[in-house]
């Protein structure tokens, strides 16, 4: 059930409110000083981390643009099975993921959070990542839980043994490849797929030191194992402490559960939810903000010291000029870039840029770093090959609607769904929404075909190289606008009469749209404000749909034992049950075969009934006439063996004991007798008359 999710009531409260008011009465998603009038009255926040927060220090986000590894996906080997398949294999992905945290840094946004922390003592840090960068930017440790585990954690696989902040790089010596330092310029031979590895035995992995016989393994949470159920309870009881004035959801898709569950909780407690992270403001998750929440696709270290600089102050980090981590490059090889630009030069490129430390693999090097981006550095687009043309990026689209091509020498249809590689560009803005060209190349003619977005109403338009397929889905619907042409407002304006008409029609019209929009509003409030009611309702329509399943699953089955079928029937329908109606199977006296077997083979020549019988009752003529056909049609039978020794040819019913057979049957013509004489019986004697057997007299042969 899908519950219309509109503003506020007091926002409808006033047919009267104009559109201004309308517009101004809710802060946008984006508005950093709302958001700061939120952050300074909030006392106990909540937050939620994913790997986004560690995407500026180097490390891949794990269902990102790099999950892959080897060739690998990163998830199909974050799995005990995988781990018991081949533990050299997991071990060296995580070999090298501990190698890659223990030379990254913490970036801006862990230091903010660790700030946060010490200005508040009801703040919460509920993290997913197992990088202990937290920990490294000096976040309280009574302040953090980390949900997953961590790498520096070593568990055993048979008994309870944990061995807390093991920092040994390599792990042991069959896991030195993963700790490979790169040389400038040269791939990562780990990550080359193309070379090939050397099988790494259990054997050579160490054994947990309490049991002596379970392999170690690393200390974070897999796939489909449970989360320490101590750091649950400790959750739940912050939860249910007091009401939750605000929740940060920090670079995380939240779609692993139960982390993703804490959202609603903090929604059910009362919290306002804001969302940092780079793809917040798609168009997909736009969809999950409710009015009151605020939603920031940007990346957070960058966008999450200005957000908390009301509470943290401005956030002083010592730069340190290190050796940089090794970057993750989504085509498995790692290098290094160096860069003939001085300071200078890179801060009079882009003096307003954000530091974004490492951007696709590409290294900043240390004395631009925060000046610039790597992609920019390097006068790269993120998205690498696909971004071929300057400002324009080649996607694959596919046709919303069918399109008449316009450079075709033939009427050609392109079919709706067909897809194509377009040069997707940033053509204009309606508002603040972007608008965006699509342009590709019709293979069959060679010409250039151009879609555009239509945010103001909604949809795509053909701009060049052809024309939309008119299916006759255009026209307008009950309640919709009629979008009207040019001649017919000239026309409108010239007639007094029906323009005063069309005023009178869309006042009408308003006035039904503003009821039918107060009571779904009236609608949505109850859903909205007794969510307990509505949960009850929704168990109580599952609970009566299984009952009702389960009886119609008992009445089937009760039919195939009793039918002794071995098939599946199929659910009725109303239209089994329309058909069924129309279905007459007549009464239970009325038997068809008897009918069959009572009407005359051939039309007799008849004297005149007499005087008298028309004066006798229907029901008195209907019997005389039903017993002379059975008596004539048994004498006419005397003669054919077939109907004495075919069982499926006589007449149980019928009290005579002579031969009877279907209509149909060739049989020989009695002569003419007198009607006192036919309508007797044949006598016993004449019935048991011996015919050769199968010899019948036919005197049309």
């Amino acid at each position: 059930m899908t519950i219309l999710r509109t503003l506020p009531r007091r926002i409808f409260r006033s047919s009267s409110i104009s559109n201004s008011r309308f517009f101004t009465t809710m802060a946008p998603h984006n508005d950093v000083e709302a958001f700061h009038d939120v952050l300074r009255s909030s006392k106990r926040i909540l937050a939620l981390c994913g790997a986004g927060l560690s995407a500026s220090s180097g490390l891949p986000t794990f269902r990102g643009a790099g999950g892959l590894w080897r060739n690998h996906d990163a998830t199909s080997l974050a799995t005990l099975d995988a781990f018991e398949d081949d533990p050299g294999l997991v071990w060296l992905f995580y070999a090298y993921r501990r190698h890659m945290c223990l030379r990254a840094e913490p970036n801006p946004a862990h230091h903010a959070l660790a700030a946060l922390a010490n200005k508040n003592k009801d703040f919460l840090c509920l993290t997913q990542n197992v990088d202990n960068l937290s920990q490294q930017a000096g976040h309280p440790q009574d302040q953090l839980r980390a949900l997953h585990g961590s790498l520096f954690d070593i568990k055993c696989t048979n008994c309870s043994w944990i061995g807390r902040g093991n920092y040994d790089d390599p792990f042991c010596p069959a896991l030195a490849p993963a700790s490979v330092d790169v040389e400038p310029g040269k791939p990562f031979p780990l990550l080359d797929a193309s070379q090939p590895l050397d099988p790494i035995s259990p054997d050579e992995i160490p054994k947990c030191p309490e049991c002596k016989t379970g392999l170690q393994r690393p200390g974070v949470v897999w796939f489909g194992e449970n989360l320490d159920e101590v750091m649950l309870m400790g959750i739940t009881n912050w939860l249910l402490k007091d009401k939750v004035d605000l929740m940060l959801v920090i670079g995380t898709s939240a779609q692993v559960y139960p982390a993703a569950g804490y959202i609603d909780k903090a929604k059910r407690k009362g919290a306002r939810i804001a969302v940092i992270n780079p793809e917040a403001e798609n168009e997909e998750e736009m969809y999950k903000v409710k009015p009151g929440d605020f939603a920031f696709g940007q990346d957070a270290a960058e966008y999450l010291p200005l957000l908390l600089e009301p509470v943290i102050g401005k956030l002083e980090t010592e730069k340190k000029n290190s050796t940089p981590p090794v970057p993750f490059n989504t085509n498995h090889i790692f290098f290094f870039a160096t860069s003939t630009l001085n300071k200078t030069q890179a801060k009079s490129r882009n003096r307003n840029a954000a530091m974004q430390g490492f951007n696709m693999g590409r290294y900043v090097p240390p004395d631009v770093e925060g000046t610039t981006s790597g992609n920019r550095l390097h006068n790269k687009h993120p998205l690498g090959a696909r971004a071929s043309k300057p400002g324009a990026l080649t996607v694959r689209f596919e046709l919303p609607f069918a399109v008449w091509c316009g450079t075709c020498p033939k009427p050609t249809i392109i079919g709706q769904g067909v897809r194509f590689n377009a040069a997707k560009r940033r053509v204009g803005s309606y508002f603040s929404t972007p608008i965006w060209s699509f342009r590709f190349r019709h293979v069959e003619c060679g010409g250039d075909i151009e879609i555009r977005t239509d945010p103001q109403n909604t949809a795509y338009v053909v701009v060049e190289g052809g024309a939309k397929r008119d299916t006759g889905e255009d026209v307008p619907r009950e309640g919709d606008t009629v979008i009207m042409t040019d001649q017919e407002r000239e026309a409108l304006r010239k007639n007094a009469f029906a323009s005063l008409e069309k005023t009178i029609e869309d006042r009408e019209q308003l006035k039904r749209s503003t009821l039918r929009i107060d009571d779904l509003v009236e609608a949505s409030a109850k859903h909205w404000d007794d969510p307990y009611a509505q949960n009850q309702k929704l168990r109580k329509a599952f609970r009566a749909g299984r009952k009702e399943r389960e009886r119609d699953a008992a009445a089937t089955g009760n039919l195939q034992d009793r039918m002794s079928l071995g098939m599946d029937i199929l659910p009725g329908t109303e239209e089994d049950s329309r058909r069924a109606a129309l279905v007459d199977f007549g009464s239970v006296e009325d038997d068809g075969r008897d009918r069959a077997l009572l009407k005359p083979l051939f039309h007799t020549n008849e004297g005149k009934k007499k005087s008298g019988d028309a004066t006798s009752g229907s029901k008195l003529k209907v019997d005389k006439e039903t017993s002379k056909r059975k008596e004539t049609f048994v004498a006419e039978l005397m003669g054919n063996t077939r109907a004495a020794k075919d069982p499926f040819l006589n007449d149980t019913k019928n009290e005579t004991k002579g031969p009877a057979r279907l209509p149909g049957v060739k049989r020989k013509r009695p002569a003419q007798e007198p009607e006192s004489q036919r309508l007797q019986p044949p006598s016993k004697a004449q019935a048991q008359v011996t015919v050769q057997a199968g010899l019948v007299d036919y005197d049309s042969d």
